[in-house]
């Protein structure tokens, strides 16, 4: 079977930056003759105000002496394999919220791009430049040399001044990213995180998605160096390509090996949450709160990465299922203060909808390929910026989604409420919600300022057929610092597993604390407690159950409590802080147990707190989870109450 990488992406970028679709090979950007004869006369004006003079060759070497491609993309690929991009528009869309948050304003031409959506400026390239860059078998594989001369410009302006961006370039600032320079060859902002589309027969390169960055240099212009790495916007460039003699045409990557239990398995690995950012703020009241990711495909299968509404009515649906299948990423906020574990804050679901396959030889589009498949012989990565991650168009619910089999009905969603699924059918709701802080992971500041509090955030991929959660989901410290206006979050190295890992280790029994992280085949839980002693023969039990994607849902968590025991202090955190829907602790019968409201168990990706003081130590025993399913329960065996009296003091049960 030969695979065709299906045409969405003229449609899915048009939606997001404004630009108008391509009609065909007749309406590549400025081939026809009046938008020729424009671009002369533009190349002519730029020359007269600039004083410059051109000889034959003079721009191509000039393109060249900026930088070794060596030493900038570290390949040495065959000559035939370096293209050149020109001509073209960069459009850039700058967030207001953080703009604000940092007194930032932008001066230029904007246009509105989507109702709802920040406007965005867009500016042209001029012919005279050139940007090369690596792409054996007609695979973006890095930027090599030259740069982007833009016409005309914009400004921010800061309480202290101004900063001009007119007649900026990109130019590469390594494989994998670009500069913004100033006329006078100070890079000011940085463009990363990027999504290469790159299409041979439209001879057309587009640089999508990417974040855009305060550099060092601007963060020390605007008087604050922490503001280095802030991002502040997304941009898109779209150009014209030049490709080499005898350059290949023809990718390598046509024919998806799909999961099929045995031989070919899914699994994705997330590899890094790289930054952390404040994406929007109500002073004194609450953050919202955005990651990027970067994940590689580490199994032997190639997957999916079909966007929602690829496939629209009187379409059919692609292979392997039936659907336009992709992966979903959920990220949380967690907080520990005084050995007590609470969720703060939790995300929606973000619907991915493009793979980068970096490193791999294979073309960006709808699959993320294996080692199996990809000419390198090496699973291929994929990159989500801050932007991306937070994009509104790309946010959902999560309640949408079936956590554990990876199915999403995009027909009767709220993207496509009333059709009926399972479709194909149109996305009828587009744009960006009224409510700012809708479907983002929001916290309340003053939880953030928690003296001598850790904190952490998590994130992870949701992927049908993975064959291990785990390493698709990673957890890294947070160290959040109020910085003005502006949070800094400042995180630390990725690790695999989950913000409960780092609270007590998964599968740890000790004498105080324990974890027992479990699953079957309707999905996976963590149950967890630490003990501490206060003193005088009494102790603080902390419970946490953590919800990974598990169905059907918790409603119940109980324990025994023997004759002699005496329990009180109770106390219940869950992500969205008090209120009606939290669980009611009781105690009768022997047994001590806490019930959801209705419409309150405990969805997949949350996790609730549990905590009472006892008078006795813990021992091992085990507590009852209740499910929403008709007499579902499961009995986890972990340190639990035990009747003092049945103890002696070396630690042995009477028979």
């Amino acid at each position: 079977m030969t695979y065709t990488v299906r045409n969405w992406k003229d449609q899915r970028d048009n939606s997001q930056t404004g630009m108008e679709p391509m009609k065909g090979a007749t309406r590549r950007f400025f081939l026809g003759r009046r938008l020729l004869a424009r671009h002369l006369l533009a190349a002519l004006v730029w020359l007269l105000c600039t004083g410059g003079s051109i000889q034959a060759d003079d721009l191509r070497a000039a393109d060249l002496r900026a930088a070794d491609p060596a030493t900038i993309s570290g390949k040495t690929p065959a000559p035939n394999s370096r293209w050149e991009a020109s001509s073209g528009e960069t459009s850039l869309t700058f967030d207001p919220g953080v703009l604000e948050s940092l007194g930032l304003s932008v001066e230029g031409s904007k246009i509105t791009a989507i109702p709802g959506q920040p406007g965005e400026y867009r500016l042209r390239i001029s012919p005279l430049g050139r940007l090369q860059f690596w792409a054996p078998h007609a695979a973006f594989d890095g930027f090599a040399s030259g740069n982007l001369q833009h016409m005309g410009g914009l400004s921010l302006s800061f309480p202290g001044g101004r900063v001009s961006l007119s007649d900026f370039r990109l130019q590469p600032s390594g494989p994998d990213g670009l500069n913004l320079v100033d006329s006078s060859g100070t890079a000011l902002l940085k463009l990363d995180y990027v999504h290469t589309y790159l299409d041979p027969q439209r001879r057309e390169l587009r640089l999508q998605n990417m974040d855009v960055r305060i550099t060092p240099a601007l963060a020390q212009r605007l008087g604050n160096p922490d503001w280095t790495g802030l991002v502040i916007g997304r941009a898109f460039t779209r150009t014209n390509v030049s490709i080499p003699m005898g350059g290949t045409v023809q990718g390598l990557c046509t024919s998806p090996s799909w999961h099929n239990g045995t031989t070919q398995l899914t699994d994705v690995e997330l590899t890094a949450i790289s930054a952390v950012q404040q994406v929007a703020r109500e002073a004194g009241v609450r953050v919202a709160i955005a990651p990027s990711a970067t994940l590689e495909n580490v199994g032997t299968a190639d997957v999916p990465w079909y966007p929602k509404f690829t496939t629209t009515t009187g379409e059919t649906f692609p292979a392997p299922y039936g659907m336009d299948q992709h992966p979903f990423l959920v990220w949380a906020v967690y907080r520990n203060s005084g050995g007590v574990l609470e969720q703060i804050g939790v995300s929606d679901v973000k619907h991915a909808f493009f793979a980068q396959n970096n490193a791999c030889g294979c073309s960006g589009g709808s699959v993320l390929w294996s080692a199996n498949s990809s000419p390198n012989g090496v699973g291929c990565n994929d990159v989500y910026g801050i932007n991306t991650n937070d994009n509104p168009l790309y946010l959902g619910l999560r309640d949408e989604v079936e956590p554990h089999t990876g199915v999403f009905q995009q027909c009767g969603s709220m993207f496509a409420p009333g059709a009926t699924p399972p479709g194909p059918c149109n996305q009828t709701v587009t744009g960006a919600p009224a409510d700012e802080f809708a479907r983002r992971l929001v916290v309340t500041e003053s939880k953030l300022q928690t003296g001598g509090a850790e904190y952490w955030m998590d994130a992870w991929y949701v992927v049908r057929d993975d064959v291990n959660l785990f390493n698709g989901m990673a957890h890294v410290t947070l160290a959040p610092v109020l910085n003005g206006s502006m949070w800094n979050f400042n995180p630390g190295a990725t690790i695999h597993g989950g913000a409960v890992d780092a609270w007590v280790a998964a599968n740890t029994a000790t004498s105080t604390q324990a974890h027992v992280r479990a699953g079957d085949s309707d999905g996976h839980y963590s149950l967890a407690v630490r003990v501490t002693s206060l003193g005088g023969g009494l102790y603080q039990y902390v419970y946490v159950l953590m919800n990974y994607d598990y169905e059907p849902r918790f409603d119940t968590l109980a324990l025994t409590v023997p004759a002699g025991v005496t329990v009180d202090s109770f106390s219940f955190f869950d992500a969205d802080g008090p209120g009606a829907n939290d669980w009611t602790v009781s105690q009768a019968g022997g047994e001590l147990s806490w019930t959801a409201p209705a419409s309150a168990e405990l969805r997949w990706g949350r996790m609730n707190t549990f905590k009472f003081r006892a008078n006795v130590a813990p021992e091992q025993g085990s507590v009852s989870l209740g499910l929403d399913d008709p007499g579902g329960e499961i009995d986890v065996g972990i340190l639990s109450l035990i009747n003092p009296d049945l103890v002696h003091k070396d630690g042995f049960e009477d028979p």
